[in-house]
């Protein structure tokens, strides 16, 4: 599954929740490089990053991200899953193509 970030909400949240960028090395084991560049907003497959931000605000995603499925998401082919786990595996850029929870049906891409 992709994610879009949405920067300025994101920031938006973290001021509500009173937390600073340094205080996110408590809550991942991701290195500070790559959380930064996760904050900047912008399509991502960091699922683990996206949810240890979300434990850390104590708010849940769709306040600050929209979300797209991909082929092979619902799978348990460990193939597929390494390649969608895999950075080198391009994200879709164009936020219009993501959801946003809630507001349409979440219907999973067969691969064929």
């Amino acid at each position: 599954m992709m994610y879009y970030i949405s920067a300025t909400k994101l920031a938006e949240c973290m001021k509500e929740a009173n937390l600073r960028v340094e205080d996110l090395r408590f809550y991942t084991r991701e290195p500070m490089e790559e959380v930064k560049k996760f904050l900047a907003g912008g399509p991502t497959r960091k699922a683990d990053l996206l949810n240890d931000i979300c434990n850390a605000l104590n708010m849940l995603p769709e306040r600050f991200a929209k979300f797209q499925t991909e082929p092979g998401d619902e799978s348990d082919n460990l193939a597929i899953i390494h390649r969608l786990k895999d950075p080198s595996t391009p994200v879709d850029p164009d936020e219009t193509h993501y959801h946003e929870w809630g507001k349409e049906p979440l219907v999973f891409q067969h691969e064929s």
